[in-house]
């Protein structure tokens, strides 16, 4: 627990965090840990840790039986595993080679470049698309869905298996106007996805609270019922929609 010391602001040397605002700016904070071993109480902690490709081989292949029975494989998700482009490109090539199946998760928002290369080892991509409407995009996530849009229709030109994940959350993206604006978009691609509504939920807020965003994120949880209309409309175009149980 914070005892309310300024050691881990004094220690910053970024001054990501201040009194005023103790949970580190994204913009500004580098990572580097320091107010981590500054903090007395323990209260500040990293969450992850870095690894190696080898590493990240070994951890996977402890459940190579696993994926062999179930038809399963490996998922590379985040975060966005495309801001660690490189590492994203040899964990697949590593796993290709050893005979998994391989799947990354993206929001889409990357290089073509890196996206096509990412796909190009990947027996499954996984892509998140949050609405056509670029101004409540900009307004929701803090970027335009100019460049996630364009890169879903260069995947659609690709001999790579695409599913389309759309998180559903009231009050965003829920509504008519925006799923039927969400349809036509992907009925006019190059080809047809499969598309999975995932209802909004609140298993997260315990990762906002840690980064003061505990209120930012709040919204009620549709209905079956509601995601039940949601897909009709998709599929009135279409489309194959799929659902979590």
């Amino acid at each position: 627990r914070c005892l309310g010391c300024e050691s881990c602001f004094e220690a910053c040397p970024e001054q990501a965090i201040s009194v005023e605002s103790p949970f580190p700016s994204p913009k500004v904070c580098t990572l580097c840990g320091t107010c981590v071993d500054a903090c007395p109480s323990g209260a500040r902690r990293m969450i992850g840790q870095s690894m190696t490709v080898e590493q990240v081989l070994a951890e996977v292949m402890r459940d190579r039986a696993f994926y062999e029975e179930s038809g399963g494989g490996v998922t590379f998700t985040g975060g966005e595993p495309l801001t660690q482009t490189d590492f994203l490109l040899a964990c697949l090539a590593e796993c290709r080679a050893n005979g998994l199946h391989t799947t990354f998760d993206t929001c889409g928002y990357a290089h073509w470049d890196d996206l096509k290369a990412a796909a190009g080892l990947s027996n499954l991509v996984l892509y998140d698309v949050k609405g056509i409407d670029d101004e409540r995009h900009q307004a929701t996530t803090g970027v335009s869905n100019h460049r996630i849009l364009r890169n879903l229709y260069c995947l659609a030109t690709l001999e790579v298996e695409v599913w389309v994940r759309v998180p559903l959350v009231p009050g965003v993206n829920d509504d008519e106007g925006s799923l039927k604006a969400l349809g036509g978009f992907l009925a006019d691609l190059p080809r047809r996805f499969p598309v999975w509504l995932l209802p909004y939920h609140r298993l997260g807020r315990q990762k906002r609270n840690l980064i003061g965003m505990a209120e930012a994120c709040e919204f009620p949880e549709p209905s079956l019922g509601h995601v039940a209309d949601c897909a009709e409309i998709l599929q009135s175009y279409g489309i194959e929609v799929r659902t979590k149980p």
